[in-house]
């Protein structure tokens, strides 16, 4: 079982716990397929995890793109994926 660390809560987790984010070409999206290639990082998969990841810069830092993973039309675009994510699982 491979265990990575969720960016908001430092806890780790099994890699099936968990959601990924990945920056590939300077933009970040929600990796459902845990896959991608691209820098990434991860969180528990509730969106608790992951509105701490944002909200202390976290997931910016993990992802090493301070402006592109805190603007808010991307961060939107990161909640309504991850909803629609478990909302299917």
């Amino acid at each position: 079982m491979s265990e990575r660390s969720c960016v908001g809560c430092r806890e780790t987790a099994a890699r099936e716990e968990l959601l990924r984010f990945v920056l590939r070409d300077g933009q970040v999206s929600f990796d459902a397929s845990k896959k991608s290639p691209g820098r990434g990082v991860w969180t528990h998969s509730s969106t608790q995890c992951f509105e701490k990841a944002v909200k202390t810069g976290a997931l910016a830092r993990g992802l090493r793109a301070p402006k592109s993973a805190q603007d808010e039309d991307v961060v939107n675009r990161l909640r309504a994926d991850v909803a629609l994510f478990l909302e299917k699982n």
